[in-house]
């Protein structure tokens, strides 16, 4: 409960949003916002990112490609950092919403 709790913390202590870059892999293209939010207390940098996710042809991810969908909203979001949790935040007519806790690189 208390981590819970202090993540909650650390996201409402967000900054300003990066501006939004696009991410292209063989599968899979995304919108990437990455907002920086309180670092670890040795300094860690910590990100929490939202990716919005489509095939390359412009589709939305089915059911059954969601896991990938997920990887590569990951990857994308955390590009050398590590990620930590990576969440479906939703499935709309446009694009696969996720959103990723991330520790080390911005």
């Amino acid at each position: 409960m208390r981590r819970a709790m202090t993540l909650g913390a650390a996201v409402l202590m967000m900054a300003q949003a990066a501006p939004a870059e696009v991410v292209k892999s063989e599968r899979f293209q995304g919108d990437v916002q990455r907002r920086a939010i309180k670092p670890l207390a040795d300094g860690t940098p910590m990100s929490h990112i939202y990716v919005s996710v489509t095939t390359v042809a412009g589709a939305v991810p089915g059911r059954a490609m969601l896991p990938q969908a997920g990887a590569f909203a990951a990857q994308a979001g955390c590009r050398a950092g590590t990620p930590l949790s990576t969440v479906v935040a939703g499935v709309d007519a446009q694009a696969a919403e996720f959103e990723v806790l991330c520790r080390g690189d911005r």
